[in-house]
C-alpha cells in the first residue's frame, strides 16, 4: 500500500463522520467541524475539500469564515448507510 492509499484509508471514516454531522441540511461554520473532528486543520481542510470535490458538501463564504452544508447527494450517500 502505496502512501496516498494509506491517507484515504484513513480519510474515509473521517468523511464518514463528518458527513454524519452535517445531516441536518443546515450550515455549519468550520470552526464548529474543527471543535467535534479532531483532526489538524490542514487535514480537515483536505477533507472538506475531498467531499466538495465530489459534490457531498457545499461550501458558502469565505475560506476563514466559511461554512458548509450537506448536499442531496451526500444525503443520498448518508441514507444509504443508515
Amino acid at each position: 500500500m502505496d502512501e496516498e492509499e494509506a491517507g484515504l484509508g484513513l480519510c474515509l471514516p473521517m468523511c464518514d463522520k463528518i458527513v454524519e454531522l452535517l445531516h441536518n441540511s443546515r450550515w455549519h461554520s468550520v470552526d464548529e467541524l474543527k471543535a467535534k473532528i479532531y483532526l489538524p486543520p490542514e487535514k480537515l481542510a483536505s477533507i472538506l475539500d475531498f467531499l466538495a470535490k465530489f459534490y457531498f458538501i457545499e461550501f458558502r463564504g469565505e475560506r476563514e469564515k466559511s461554512e458548509v452544508k450537506i448536499t442531496q447527494l451526500g444525503l443520498s450517500f448518508l441514507e444509504g448507510f443508515i
